[in-house]
């Protein structure tokens, strides 16, 4: 289609990987309801100030029209000239709220006043953007089952500065957002049924004794209950306690080991068990049908197989024995 505008307008927006500039060919303006009360009431002084033969009437109505236009052209130039760029979704489990970050930025020095983002249909945000720089808008969406979340339909609007014009545009960016399955919820004990191995089930108790091994630097994400704090008051920074023994040998978390409730009950209880293994320490591997994760500990290691989870694909038997 060779006119751009028109083709956003009828069809919606592409899926963009880039940043979008909001020129004159993705800006859309139309007047508030506002504003069309407003137009009538231009109207009915018109016909006054016509009926009456009454030159200030006029001069009032004609002064009242120039203003108007003169915000519809301030409420154009409030978006022209804004570029967004897409930010990474952060993962989120099913049940919560997905962020899609989004940075706005304008370049020709003038403050942006009153510009609201959100996805269509959703909640919106609005936000002022400085002379020269730029500012982060998340807008959101719910979610209700794991999987890939595609990413939503934006609208970018403004009715600064008078509100009697609506400015917008629309764009969609393929950063898509990753939804875990839901976690099944906390037992009342801490010790949960896991598999260990071939055919191998016990309690795991994550107050079991161990041994302290060594002292290594605190990473990122790492459970609070590992660190040493007395070292902490010594000045030694943040470091986290490593134990040996029976208790630090690797656990398999394995789908075909759990009870036939159903996949996403499997899922749950595996994302339960992960999130238990992580804050306990422990080194964990996954089983999923088709695929297998060796055990490991970490952030890294936890994000890896909650997507293993988030994206797993049953098999037409295991989709039979759900329904």
């Amino acid at each position: 289609m060779r006119f751009p505008g028109l083709r956003l307008l009828l069809f919606g927006a592409p899926r963009s990987a880039s940043s979008v500039h909001l020129g004159h060919r993705r800006i859309f303006i139309l007047p508030t309801r506002l504003g069309m009360w407003f137009g009538f009431l231009l109207l009915a002084m018109l016909f006054t100030a016509m009926n009456y033969q009454n030159n200030l009437a006029y001069a009032l109505t004609f002064l009242a029209v120039s203003a108007a236009l003169t915000s519809a052209l301030h409420t154009y130039a409030n978006l022209a000239g804004i570029t967004l760029s897409p930010g990474t979704p952060p993962p989120v489990f099913a049940g919560q709220g997905a962020g899609f970050p989004v940075r706005l930025t304008e370049q020709r020095g003038v403050p942006r006043l009153a510009v609201e983002i959100g996805a269509v249909g959703a909640e919106v945000q609005s936000l002022d953007i400085p002379p020269s720089g730029g500012t982060s808008a998340w807008p959101g969406l719910p979610t209700q089952a794991r999987g890939i979340l595609p990413s939503p339909e934006l609208v970018v609007r403004t009715r600064h500065p008078l509100g009697l014009f609506q400015a917008w545009s629309k764009m969609r960016f393929s950063e898509d957002c990753l939804v875990y399955p839901r976690p099944a919820p906390e037992a009342e004990e801490s010790g949960v049924l896991r598999p260990e191995g071939p055919g191998i089930r016990r309690k795991w108790n994550a107050t079991g004794e161990e041994d302290l091994d060594s002292l290594r630097e605190y990473r990122s994400g790492e459970s609070y209950k590992r660190i040493d704090w007395k070292a902490y008051a010594r000045g030694r920074g943040l470091v986290s306690k490593q134990f040996s023994g029976a208790d630090r040998a690797s656990v398999w978390l394995d789908f075909e080991a759990l009870p036939e409730v159903g996949v996403e009950a499997r899922l749950a209880l595996l994302a339960r068990m992960i999130l238990d293994q992580e804050e306990a320490g422990t080194m964990y591997g996954l089983k999923l049908p088709g695929s297998s994760l060796a055990p490991d500990s970490g952030p890294e290691h936890m994000h890896a197989c909650l997507a293993e989870l988030a994206l797993f694909q049953p098999s037409e038997q295991e989709r039979e024995e759900t329904t």
